[in-house]
């Protein structure tokens, strides 16, 4: 299938009907529609504000969102393997914790400056205040990586499939890790985190998808992967890990 014909009733499109199809290249949406778009391609609502799906099949290397684009939606870029970098601008205030997901050759997340929700740094997503990180791009690579001083939250699947990934060293200042940060971080062996009042920081309650059998240094506590509270007589940091 290379084409979607979307006809004047549709009114409801699930953010998964199109998953896994590869030969997509195109979504042509009736002019009469009241509720989709659709502009070389790209499915977007019917006032051009949410992008809401690229076809795989199209195959983008470099893409720049529209300008009129204020929310990129829940699996909007699902499967584009083959983007490398992304283009932001200023009136996007709302991207999906899974829009970005399966992007496995995306290596630059670029935000327009006068955006006023988000920002990047080195191609990695963060807040505007860049006290979250919100989205790693899965292509970069990068056998280690340290958060920034001043990042508070590790939001959702911020790492998630960053399959070549060994060590993540995460500053004091963060006081919550997010669901399934490091989900399918096939690689990853080391987490360092540097914070002396365990008390501090904030778990989900799955922030891995599978029990982790890696190495941890939590100073000076150690970090562990068990179903259980934390036990001061121990000092150690007990978790679930979980799909959630």
């Amino acid at each position: 299938m290379k084409t979607v014909n979307i006809s004047q009733n549709v009114t409801s499109i699930d953010g998964l009907a199109f998953d896994g199809c590869s030969s997509l290249k195109c979504f042509n949406v009736v002019s009469d529609n009241n509720c989709y778009n659709s502009i070389d391609g790209i499915l977007y609502s019917k006032d051009l504000k949410r992008l809401i799906k690229v076809p795989i099949g199209k195959k983008l290397v470099k893409y720049q969102v529209p300008d009129n684009v204020t929310s990129i939606d829940y699996w909007a870029f699902n499967g584009c393997a083959s983007l490398i970098s992304l283009d932001i601008p200023k009136n996007v205030t709302s991207i999906d914790e899974h829009a970005l997901w399966g992007c496995s050759s995306l290596t630059n997340i670029n935000v327009a400056l006068d955006n006023i929700k988000y920002t990047s740094i080195d191609g990695i997503l963060y807040s505007k205040d860049l006290k979250h990180i919100i989205c790693f791009p899965r292509g970069k690579n990068l056998l280690e990586y340290s958060i920034p001083h001043g990042v508070i939250s590790i939001d959702n699947y911020t790492f998630g499939n960053c399959s070549s990934l060994q060590t993540i060293d995460i500053p004091e200042s963060v006081t919550f890790i997010g669901k399934n940060v490091f989900i399918l971080c096939g690689s990853l062996q080391n987490i360092h985190i540097h914070y002396q009042d365990v008390e501090k920081i904030r778990f989900d309650y799955s922030v891995f998808d599978s029990p982790y059998k890696g190495a941890y240094e939590f100073k000076p506590y150690l970090l562990d992967m068990r179903p259980s509270a934390y036990e001061d007589d121990t000092r150690r940091l007990y978790l679930s890990a979980g799909a959630g």
